[in-house]
């Protein structure tokens, strides 16, 4: 008696076997870095933006004391209300600062750099609201300075362009360089990396404001506190719309209307 031929057979009793492969799970997706890891990478990020500064100063005093001969340096003052020093400081540590935090979001394996930075581009409308708001916080603040009967230029300010042998250096490390670098850090790397701590957004945008202000320590108390209230309106901004390019655009704006000041100020006089 012939046995059945049930190699092709169609029937449910037999299906094809499952291939076996071992270790193919799908690792669950990582969030951002949280509080202490971002805390401690940003630490790196600070370090080598200090570092690349350093560095700058250091070449300067060489080359000064070359172009005397050897026999003397520039003094500390000399360096401290230097616009050619402090341009070239911002403009070579930017591009690191910038890198770094690039480079340790992606080392995260969790969201993309794009979601991990918030590099989008807010709706036109979104943005010139943002924008108009900005110019009349700046105004309030002139505003409040004139009342006060303060300088609206800070004398650092006039110092660093009145020691600067070449404008445009300093006007690329204020208006591109800063504004790009300092955003990237607290409002872009620190921001998220803290948010989704138990920090959260408002505690966030408070501890961001407080740090980037506390950078600014060439201006005094006043002007410090002015620079706290400006981080404020770029947390909420960067909270509201997600987006960092609307940030650095904001930050540029601010410089450049300070730029524009002291150009306007040194005219004057």
């Amino acid at each position: 008696m012939n046995e059945p031929d049930l190699s092709n057979s169609a029937s449910p009793d037999y299906p094809p076997p499952l291939p076996i492969v071992i270790g193919a799970e799908t690792p669950s997706p990582k969030g951002p870095w949280g509080f202490w890891p971002t805390a401690g990478l940003g630490a790196v990020i600070a370090f080598a933006y200090v570092a690349v500064q350093f560095l700058v100063v250091v070449v300067y005093m060489i080359a000064a004391a070359m172009a005397h001969g050897g026999k003397s340096a520039p003094s500390a003052d000399e360096i401290g209300t230097s616009g050619t020093v402090m341009g070239a400081a911002l403009v070579l540590s930017a591009p690191v600062v910038v890198a770094l935090c690039l480079l340790f979001v992606r080392l995260r394996h969790g969201p993309t750099v794009r979601d991990y930075l918030g590099l989008i581009w807010p709706r036109a409308r979104t943005m010139v609201g943002w924008i108009v708001g900005l110019l009349a916080l700046v105004g309030v603040s002139d505003l409040l300075t004139v009342a006060l009967g303060r300088p609206v230029v800070p004398e650092v300010m006039v110092e660093f362009y009145r020691n600067t042998s070449f404008k445009p250096l300093i006007w690329m490390g204020m208006i591109l360089a800063a504004p790009s670098a300092e955003e990237f850090f607290f409002r872009g790397f620190l921001f998220r990396g803290w948010k989704e701590s138990r920090l959260g957004g408002l505690g966030t945008i408070l501890l961001t404001s407080v740090l980037w202000a506390v950078i600014h320590l060439q201006y005094d108390f006043f002007g410090i506190a002015m620079i706290f209230c400006f981080g404020l309106v770029l947390g909420i901004a960067r909270l509201k719309t997600g987006s960092l390019q609307l940030c650095v655009i904001m930050h540029a704006m601010m410089n450049l209307i300070a730029t524009i000041e002291v150009e306007m100020f040194l005219m004057e006089g």
